[in-house]
């Protein structure tokens, strides 16, 4: 049976910073996913271990973890991407290898904050049907992008109020999508910097409490009498 310890990569160098992910080369895909057990697919499943490896590695470092669990991490999940045989599953017409990748992470769920008005409708319905959570954020799309972008799968605002065009009398932009949507979800940073108190109680009177999730902007070390500490592996 093919194993993923036949060919550990940890980039060292300039390898390291490459944190995107590469083109999709199609036919080394085709290549992996057929006749899996063969030299041939061996081959191309190093190649594209190898070439995804950092990049995800990257991705799920930015999600919090330390250096160690981040390779832990990727390591396990390419060694079952090859044991269930999951690359057989990846299709041409769903879109990109790396949004394959992402989407097959089992560890929670793959979330995109975007500005609508960066992207197109076609785009976000791509990213939900490939089980992606879109949420709007450091946007300044206007009442009827957002409302389009609701109506093409956004189901999330990212930090209401911060960085996202206001509610006005005339336009009532991201904010008033928001507020006005009951399905969607939206992240409220409520420590009395980000929103001020009135306008976190006028939200909240808003919509339904069940779609408000309170999050903070602060780091881990916040708070602390330390002069110094460790971050995420770094001090």
């Amino acid at each position: 049976m093919f194993r993923l310890t036949a060919f550990y990569y940890r980039p060292m160098g300039l390898a390291a910073n490459n944190t995107l992910f590469a083109t999709t080369h199609w036919s080394v895909f085709v290549t992996a996913s057929k006749e899996i057990d063969s030299p041939h697919a061996r081959e191309a499943l190093e190649t594209l271990c190898r070439t995804y490896w950092y990049p995800l590695y990257a991705y799920v470092r930015r999600q919090g973890h330390a250096p160690e669990d981040a390779e832990d991490l990727t390591q396990a999940f390419f060694a079952r991407l090859l044991e269930k045989k999951y690359v057989a599953n990846a299709r041409r017409e769903r879109g990109r290898f790396r949004t394959f990748l992402l989407t097959s992470l089992k560890r929670g769920k793959t979330l995109v904050t975007l500005a609508p008005e960066a992207t197109t409708p076609a785009m976000i319905r791509r990213l939900v049907e490939a089980g992606v959570v879109v949420a709007a954020g450091h946007t300044n799309a206007d009442y009827d992008t957002i409302r389009q972008a609701l109506a093409s799968g956004l189901t999330g605002f990212t930090h209401l109020f911060n960085a996202m065009s206001p509610l006005t009398s005339r336009e009532p932009g991201a904010v008033g999508a928001a507020l006005e949507d009951a399905a969607s979800w939206c992240g409220l940073i409520a420590d009395g910097r980000h929103v001020h108190p009135a306008v976190l109680r006028i939200a909240l009177r808003a919509r339904r409490l069940d779609r408000f999730m309170l999050v903070t902007d602060a780091m881990s070390a916040v708070g602390t009498l330390e002069k110094t500490f460790t971050v995420q592996g770094r001090s």
